[in-house]
């Protein structure tokens, strides 16, 4: 009758070890996530958003070669950001590349999903096309893409209005303004 005891205490002992044998490396797992976790939390350490804070402090100082290579940067970490895309191409037309520019400029327009932000992109690669490089035929094509991409939106009116006259009157498309 006194060993009934003495088998309980360690019946109980048993499963404790067992237990803690057990599921021991996942109490020890969850306490060095959250111990991890007090010290770098997680959210903090990744980016959701471009940080453009260096790259424009360098355009503003007109260090237009730095501001290049941190936007570039940007662009590797976040490649389909057409506000990042613009932003090269419009540093690449401060340093006069042209080209350059322009390849940025329609890069960033294939990311683009709003008529009201592909408006001002196209608007700004007509100027570059017909002031810089001389291509009517490039600015035409423009129009008319946005036109295919957007053709519902209040914008486009004006767009088909704008490369109907252009069209017709022989001039580069984006003189007419």
């Amino acid at each position: 009758l006194a060993a009934v005891p003495l088998f309980m205490i360690f019946a109980i002992l048993g499963l404790f070890v067992s237990g803690a044998a057990l599921y021991g490396p996942l109490g020890v797992s969850f306490f060095s996530r959250l111990l991890v976790d007090l010290v770098m939390p997680a959210e903090r350490s990744k980016t959701h958003e471009p940080r453009y804070a260096p790259a424009e402090a360098l355009e503003r100082d007109c260090d237009y070669a730095g501001a290049l290579n941190e936007y570039l940067v940007i662009a590797r970490v976040f490649p389909r950001d057409p506000a990042v895309l613009a932003r090269i191409g419009e540093i690449h037309m401060k340093i006069e590349q042209p080209q350059e520019a322009v390849r940025w400029f329609e890069r960033a327009l294939v990311c683009i999903d709003s008529a009201e932000k592909s408006l001002q992109v196209t608007n700004r690669l007509c100027t570059i096309y017909s002031r810089q490089l001389q291509s009517p035929l490039e600015t035409q094509r423009l129009l008319a893409e946005y036109i295919g991409k957007f053709p519902d939106t209040p914008y486009a009116v004006s767009v088909r209005e704008r490369l109907a006259r252009l069209t017709e009157s022989g001039r580069r498309p984006c003189e007419s303004g």
